[in-house]
């Protein structure tokens, strides 16, 4: 099978899996990812479709790049949605996104491409979730929460962990305190609802994003 992984300066460029779970090498010996690359697709028990891409590249600013990428792509809604599950890693770190793609049109060439992979052409992206890791240098405002009197009393200190979610237009809708002193934790969670963030947007769309707020206590 072929999926556009990666462009070059004519256009997109096909990368061929091997169903049978195997490994695949290649050389890119043109383009600015020009480098090796292994790739390996499989199909799982309960029909999904699983890829891995490990890509490894000289940077401009010198030194070997090495970048994975794993997606696992479902078809629902009888073959007019497709659902892509995908983690990636970079030097720059670690994000997982979700997406959904439907079909523009009715046909068999539309449903061809996007069985095929070919997700530039005949669907459109119609929700997205990414994972942002630790947000605290993303938020354009941070406020710092307040030392609650009983946990000053008894000295309570430490990290309290706020898994977030922030909405399309930059606003958190949801704080779950998952980890800190149980003293500090409402006060964490009450300074995280007042963050706020820019949009983050995903191939031009924008998404929600999830994430974790760290807020250190001292005492």
């Amino acid at each position: 099978m072929g999926s556009p992984m990666r462009r070059g300066g004519d256009g997109t460029q096909t990368v061929v899996y091997s169903l049978e779970g195997k490994e695949i090498n290649a050389e890119i010996s043109s383009g600015a990812m020009a480098g090796r690359e292994t790739r390996r697709a499989s199909v799982t028990s309960d029909g999904k479709l699983s890829l891995t891409l490990m890509r490894s590249f000289n940077s401009e600013a010198g030194g070997t790049v090495t970048q994975k990428t794993n997606d696992t792509w479902e078809l629902m809604d009888e073959g007019k949605t497709l659902k892509v599950i995908r983690y990636m890693e970079t030097p720059r770190g670690a994000t997982n996104a979700e997406m959904y793609f439907t079909k523009k049109d009715s046909g068999d060439a539309t449903e061809q491409k996007i069985v095929s992979g070919d997700l530039a052409a005949g669907s459109e992206p119609t929700a997205k979730k990414i994972n942002g890791g630790v947000l605290n240098g993303k938020a354009s405002s941070l406020p710092a929460p307040e030392y609650p009197a009983a946990a000053r009393a008894v000295k309570a200190s430490g990290a309290v962990n706020i898994q977030v979610t922030i909405n399309e237009q930059g606003d958190i809708v949801s704080a779950t305190a998952v980890s800190g002193h149980p003293l500090l934790r409402q006060a964490a969670e009450e300074a995280a609802r007042k963050a706020k963030f820019a949009p983050t947007f995903l191939q031009g769309v924008p998404v929600s994003v999830t994430g974790v707020l760290v807020y250190n206590f001292v005492p």
